[in-house]
């Protein structure tokens, strides 16, 4: 037991927080009445075992599809999902996961009108984030120009996502971008 004259200390304990790198690609299509958003996040270099993740979404993107499948074997992970708040998507997955994956999302901005919108993206929270690759097209009825030229991202030739398009190749954008805390 503790006499009176013994120090009084306290030890705060929690959880390890799980890290993961993300490198991640985007395919958005232009269209008249709609912006479609396909979404991959590549996770690797994982520290413990994740059991759901958490994404950070544009209030106005509707959702039509999310998919995870493990990186070299390509098995598909059985998930849930349900959105947190207008911004706020978890993922929860099926099984504790501590191997290379691919988390995918599919959805749509609807536009009501033609003229500038804030380009609809997606990020991982608490990922340490590697540069974001995004490939932009558009249909034929349609042009796409970025409205402040000084601030868009930086062109590059390099391609990420393979699926073919009757959409015109309007450019291959990278940027870096910093981490998503945990509240976004």
């Amino acid at each position: 037991s503790l006499d009176k004259q013994d120090p009084q200390w306290s030890l705060n304990v929690w959880p390890a927080p799980k890290t993961f790198t993300v490198q991640q690609t985007m395919r958005v299509d232009c269209q008249l009445k709609r912006v479609g958003l396909e979404y991959e996040a590549a996770v690797d270099e994982i520290a413990g075992h994740l059991l759901m993740h958490r994404l950070k979404v544009p209030s106005n993107f509707s959702i039509d599809s999310i998919g995870l499948r493990t990186q070299y074997a390509k098995e598909p992970v059985p998930i849930r999902w349900s959105r947190e708040s207008d911004t706020k998507v978890v993922v929860f997955l099926g099984r504790p996961l501590s191997q290379p994956h691919l988390l995918t999302v599919r959805g749509e901005r609807k536009l009501e009108t033609s003229g500038a919108f804030e380009l609809p993206t997606i990020g991982l929270i608490g990922a340490e984030r590697n540069a974001i690759r995004m490939n932009l097209y558009r249909s034929k009825d349609v042009l796409v120009r970025w409205a402040d030229p000084e601030r868009a991202p930086k062109e590059v030739s390099e391609q990420r996502l393979t699926r073919g398009s009757s959409n015109i190749l309007v450019g291959h954008y990278a940027w870096r971008a910093d981490k998503l805390s945990e509240y976004g």
